[in-house]
């Protein structure tokens, strides 16, 4: 499904920021 897919890509994005920071 679309939206399952965006919530897995704002967690993944999510994860990388505070990786990043």
């Amino acid at each position: 499904d679309f939206d399952d897919r965006l919530m897995l890509n704002a967690a993944g994005l999510w994860n990388f920021y505070l990786d990043a920071s």
